[in-house]
């Protein structure tokens, strides 16, 4: 062989080992047309991609694609960015986008570490964005750990010989053969998205970390019968979010794993944070040093801050009798009843009384009248010499109505149990200097601690500039120096306070309870306190109907990563078809049979679920009491003015038939004189009608 054909073949050699090795960096990635509209972010070193940038860097979408505009981020294997600025891109809403998609190449990855730098990578941009779809071309036979990746993405790895891809299953065993995937044009986002849903729905028994979870689930998932209420029918060892976890591992096929701080391994695929009240400095935390953790939008506990004052009832004295009318009116009507015995009594009379015989009989009879005790003997002596009737019949009237307000409203007060004045607002609250408790708290590493005590702190930071003068900062400091936590459980606070006894503020530390105070609690720790103290104690417990600057928020947050998408889907649907809700309302009920039972000693609390469980199937309607109107008091005073108008006429009527009779007589007698006058003159007898 001559030298130039070996040189010959030494080209061609060359030649074709340039083609081989340059064909996979040279194939596109082909997407259906449902991609049209999507953002892409490309990463590469494109030092390196001397490749077509519109026809082959570009991914291809549908069957003819198009020009589109991207972003790009250029790498090196060498470099160590520290933030992508490009992906910032991915994190900006658009209406004319419905998806955004990550592109990375990793052909110019050395073949000793595709894997580690492929996932640094990722995580990188997982702290610029959180994409829908994270699309890899991919040369190695090995996956990274994507669920080891906050970043809660559809994988979709393209092999650079062919367009075929392939869904991750993320917990799969480590060897497992991947399944390998053609795109159809007809295929859109969302028949992708539920693909990768039912491939990564087996977690195969690998751990999901949970934190401030009491007690381990097995593999058997033991323990899931005690959230039913034919298997539990006393609610014991009942705990909603317990219940959630038990029915999702089984769904989904994970194990719930109690730790006490975050930590994981090669077989954690998640985390869940449940229990945990969402304040400042908690959400600081997260946000420092667990980004990956994200809440799901289902299932968050909100229960806004009551308050309810409890005082002793008010014991009923002799003052009870001038209750119905205020001082105003009873003077008004003294001075009316004066008036009236004055009016009357000096009236002229034949009779030999005098006047103050009539002054006595006329207000005793006007006193008697109002009293409804009328003795009218000594009143018919100078009732029909009195000229003003009228102010007889308005008396009357008068009393009638007083007599009628004054009884109902006495009655009232007498037999029905008057609810005392207390504070309605928490303005009201602290100008009174009233105590205020509360007992709703969080479990945590240091025991029991008050939510309140950590979220007005929180508000506190939201006005720590302004000045002293500011009403709801002036609010929010006096109730954090004057509020006190109560260490136990409802129904031990009610039968302490009903016997006298003192309640646990600290660990070694109690105190007694005052008659009057004010318990600050959540929604449902106060509805539970109240009815506590309906079975304990006598005391009014007046709930008040004002909405507090306070909201006690306890939300689920699982790990930013495939498994987001796992939990939040089976919380949502326990949330929608109200097992959830369900679940809660054991729990609560729950706990306040088992606190009683240990409180009370009472081993069958039946009596009490019926008494103070039972649901008020009417509308409740709160009302106030309003001043009486005019428009009320208008048929009272129609009624009045009618028997006034029907006075005057019988007065007049009788004053008329007086009148013409008396002037009758006169002119009788005086034609009979006539007559007599006549008959004298013609020596007729003096009595002719006698004769």
């Amino acid at each position: 062989m001559t030298t130039r054909q070996i040189t010959t073949h030494i080209v061609i050699f060359l030649l074709i080992s340039r083609i081989c090795h340059s064909e996979p960096n040279h194939h596109p990635i082909h997407l259906p047309e449902s991609f049209d509209r999507c953002t892409f972010a490309i990463l590469s070193d494109f030092h390196n991609d001397d490749r077509p940038f519109q026809s082959f860097v570009i991914p291809q979408v549908g069957p003819a694609p198009k020009f589109q505009a991207v972003l790009i981020d250029h790498v090196a294997e060498n470099d160590k960015p520290s933030r992508l600025p490009g992906l910032v891109g991915l994190r900006i809403p658009s209406k004319f986008s419905t998806c955004n998609a990550l592109v990375l190449y990793t052909f110019w990855i050395s073949n000793s570490s595709p894997t580690l730098i492929t996932d640094i990578l990722v995580y990188r941009a997982a702290q610029s964005s959180n994409p829908q779809f994270v699309i890899i071309q991919y040369n190695s036979n090995i996956l990274p750990d994507f669920h080891r990746i906050y970043v809660s993405s559809v994988f979709l790895i393209f092999l650079p010989t062919s367009n075929t891809f392939i869904l991750p299953c993320l917990a799969c065993k480590y060897g497992t053969a991947q399944a390998m995937t053609t795109f159809t044009n007809e295929m859109s986002i969302i028949d992708i998205k539920r693909q990768w849903f039912l491939t990564n729905k087996n977690l195969a028994q690998n751990f999901i970390n949970t934190i401030f979870y009491r007690g381990h689930i097995n593999n058997e998932n033991q323990g899931l019968e005690q959230c039913s209420l034919r298997n539990n029918p006393k609610f014991s060892d009942s705990n909603a979010d317990n219940c959630v976890e038990m029915q999702l591992s089984e769904t989904y096929n994970f194990t719930v794993y109690k730790i006490s701080r975050f930590e994981r391994t090669l077989k954690t695929y998640g985390f869940i944070v449940r229990g945990h009240p969402s304040l400042s400095g908690f959400n600081l935390i997260l946000r420092i040093f667990m980004a990956g953790l994200l809440w799901i939008i289902h299932g968050v506990k909100i229960e806004p801050y009551h308050f309810a004052v409890i005082t002793d009832p008010d014991v009923m004295s002799l003052s009870a009798i001038f209750m119905p009318f205020d001082g105003v009116t009873w003077i008004l009507l003294i001075v009316v009843l004066t008036l009236l015995s004055i009016l009357l009594g000096l009236n002229p009379t034949k009779l030999k009384i005098s006047v103050t015989d009539t002054l006595k009989v006329h207000l005793f009879w006007a006193s008697s009248v109002f009293l409804e005790q009328s003795d009218p003997k000594p009143f018919r002596q100078t009732s029909y010499e009195n000229i003003i009737p009228v102010l007889i019949l308005l008396w009357l009237i008068v009393s009638f109505f007083c007599g009628v307000f004054y009884k109902g409203a006495l009655y009232s007060y007498v037999t029905a149990r008057q609810s005392p004045s207390v504070p309605l607002n928490l303005e009201e609250v602290v100008k009174g200097n009233l105590a205020i408790m509360t007992s709703t708290s969080i479990t945590s590493g240091q025991g029991l601690i008050c939510a309140l005590e950590m979220i007005i702190p929180g508000l506190l930071v939201t006005y720590i500039e302004s000045s002293s003068t500011d009403s709801f900062y002036f609010l929010l400091t006096s109730i954090s120096n004057e509020i006190k936590c109560l260490r136990g459980d409802e129904s031990e606070l009610a039968k302490n306070f009903s016997l006298g006894g003192k309640v646990q503020v600290h660990p070694n530390s109690t105190i007694p309870l005052q008659p009057t105070f004010v318990m600050l609690n959540g929604a449902t720790d106060l509805a539970s306190f109240i009815r506590s103290m309906k079975y304990f104690s006598k005391s009014f417990v007046i709930k008040s109907q004002e909405e507090t600057p306070f909201v006690f928020r306890v939300p689920w947050m699982v790990a930013r990563n495939f498994f987001y998408d796992l939990f939040s889907n089976g919380l949502g649907a326990l949330v929608e078809s109200g097992i959830y809700q369900r679940w809660r309302e054991l729990s609560d009920i729950g706990v306040q049979l088992v606190a009683l039972s240990r409180t009370d000693g009472v081993k069958n609390v039946n009596h009490y679920a019926r008494l103070m469980l039972s649901v008020d199937q009417h509308d409740t309607n709160l009302s106030e009491a309003q001043q009486v109107t005019m428009a009320l008091m208008k048929m009272p005073f129609a009624f009045c003015g009618i028997f006034y108008v029907l006075s005057i006429l019988v007065f007049f009527s009788e004053a008329v038939e007086v009148w013409r009779v008396k002037n009758l007589r006169v002119w009788r007698w005086g034609s009979r004189s006539k007559v007599i006058s006549l008959r004298d003159s013609s020596s007729v007898g003096l009595f002719p009608w006698l004769s």
